[in-house]
């Protein structure tokens, strides 16, 4: 995270930060109204992408990652009746259900708020 915040703030061209400095900003100033603000659009989409592979590879970021709940929905299959087609995509259509109702509002707000900050 820490280097794509890194990177946000260093693409930002250097002649804004002159310009804010020759109109008499503070170096706050410079920072809360000319580097804030582009840095934020240009971070958003990398955080959003690196939040939901968090959530999808990490047991820290969601108390189960999808590693362990594939090995459950395997276990699920092979100690029970489940032997026909149909019941293991059930299963695992459920955990896919998981996911995406985890991820998809993540995407959604990636998207409110790059549609807003387009202006």
């Amino acid at each position: 995270m820490g280097d794509l915040v890194r990177s946000a703030l260093t693409s930002i061209e250097k002649h804004q930060i002159e310009s804010a400095y020759a109109l008499g900003l503070t170096p706050l100033h410079t920072f809360i109204y000319i580097l804030l603000p582009q840095s934020l659009k240009r971070v958003t989409p990398s955080m959003i992408n690196l939040f939901t592979r968090m959530i999808k590879t990490s047991s820290l970021a969601m108390l189960i990652g999808v590693v362990e709940v594939i090995k459950v929905g395997q276990q699920i299959i092979e100690h029970s009746l489940f032997t026909n087609q149909s019941a293991v995509l059930w299963i695992y259509g459920v955990i896919f259900c998981l996911y995406f109702v985890i991820c998809y509002p993540l995407s959604l707000f990636s998207r409110y708020l790059e549609a807003r900050w387009e202006n």
